[in-house]
């Protein structure tokens, strides 16, 4: 059986769906903000390191 995948824009619209409609706006944002926080402090220690910073 051969599946067709989807676009990966298509899977993170469906899942923003299902999380704003299981936890709420508010908490949604708040459960996607521990993953940005921690991808800015990675992005801003690469950049340090590579400049020669750290």
């Amino acid at each position: 059986m051969r599946m067709e995948t989807k676009p990966l824009v298509e899977i993170n619209q469906q899942a923003l769906r299902v999380l704003y409609r299981e936890l709420g706006v508010v908490d949604a944002v708040r459960f996607l903000r521990q993953f940005t926080v921690g991808l800015e402090i990675t992005q801003r220690n690469a950049r340090r390191f590579l400049v020669g910073r750290v």
